[in-house]
């Protein structure tokens, strides 16, 4: 399974069997990710209280389950190989498992500031570089911090997937061509 942001450059390919893996790849995460979610729910080891009824996710389940047949079998018809065996990585790109291994040493502290909890994590990337993202909430009632540190973690990751993009950039840039 593809984490979304992998496919987010397929979605601006000018190849459509490209656009459609990656449209198929989407809607395989998100259906997956919801079917996580409900699962963690029926076990009670959910981290916040769902606002709509099961029964409404039940149906988007089926709805997303049904969408994914039919591209399925329009895959089929079409000739676009949906699980094609992995290519290995391409030179110039950056991936996901360096964006984690980069992510490795992390702290999480929740401290109260101007009388709300404040979450703040804070990563240590390979090379020493750290960076922090802090959350709050308008209710500190409502506040959980794990739901903070989650936010955290995902702005964290986006920081590090623009750094290290931007270092093999600069490599590419600063390396002499024969």
């Amino acid at each position: 399974m593809k984490e979304l942001i992998e496919t987010a450059a397929m979605m601006g390919s000018s190849d459509y069997k490209e656009r459609f893996r990656a449209e198929y790849y989407q809607l395989e995460t998100r259906l997956a990710k919801l079917q996580a979610m409900v699962e963690k729910w029926d076990k009670g080891e959910l981290n916040f209280t769902p606002t709509c009824p099961r029964s409404l996710y039940d149906t988007q389940i089926r709805s997303m389950s049904d969408y994914k047949a039919v591209l399925e079998a329009r895959a089929k018809m079409e000739g676009v190989e949906l699980h094609a065996p992995e290519l290995p990585a391409k030179r110039n790109t950056v991936t996901k498992q360096q964006v984690d291994e980069n992510m490795k040493d992390v702290i999480v502290r929740t401290v109260e500031e101007f009388g709300k909890p404040t979450t703040y994590v804070t990563i240590r990337m390979k090379n020493g570089f750290t960076l922090r993202e802090s959350t709050t909430c308008v209710d500190p009632r409502n506040y959980d911090e794990n739901i903070g540190k989650e936010i955290c973690l995902k702005r964290l990751e986006e920081k590090v997937w623009f750094l290290l993009g931007y270092a093999l950039q600069d490599r590419i840039y600063n390396t002499p061509t024969c």
